[in-house]
């Protein structure tokens, strides 16, 4: 079975009675969304209050320096025609910020308004840091 197109075949539809159904259009399969959408679910912290009073219960009785998971598993169970989807995802943490130190100086090119800034900033920079003489208003 190839999932190529899985993610376009996918519908969400409104019934009669105004409920939304999430299915593929007919002939097509949905197992492997469906199964990736309940992973994504749990890695965002979905899930019903009993699965928080088992994560409690875990977190009292495992090491305390233990983390949350990383990994969530979804499954969505085939039919006599239907096949099982198994989707694992890794929930990762985001990037932090850089700090300026750290950031890569940037590289403009030559006559740029970019590069006249900067260099116009250089040319200025020893003038503000040049040591001021003692007792002057401005010296620390």
């Amino acid at each position: 079975m190839r999932y190529d197109n899985t993610f376009w075949d996918f519908r969400v539809e409104f019934t009669a009675a105004g409920h939304l159904t999430f299915n593929a259009r007919s002939g097509k399969h949905d197992d492997l969304v469906l199964a990736l959408a309940i992973a994504v679910w749990r890695a965002h912290g979905g899930g019903n209050a009993g699965w928080a009073y088992f994560e409690a219960m875990r977190s009292r009785m495992s090491d305390p320096t233990a983390s949350e998971p990383r990994y969530y598993v979804g499954v969505d169970l085939g039919q006599s025609r239907d096949p099982t989807a198994i989707a694992v995802v890794r929930r990762v943490d985001p990037p932090r910020p850089v700090p300026e130190k750290e950031k890569p100086k940037p590289n403009y090119a030559r006559g740029s308004v970019e590069w006249q800034e900067g260099q116009r900033r250089q040319s200025a920079a020893p003038l503000d840091n040049r040591p001021r003489p003692r007792g002057s208003a401005l010296s620390t």
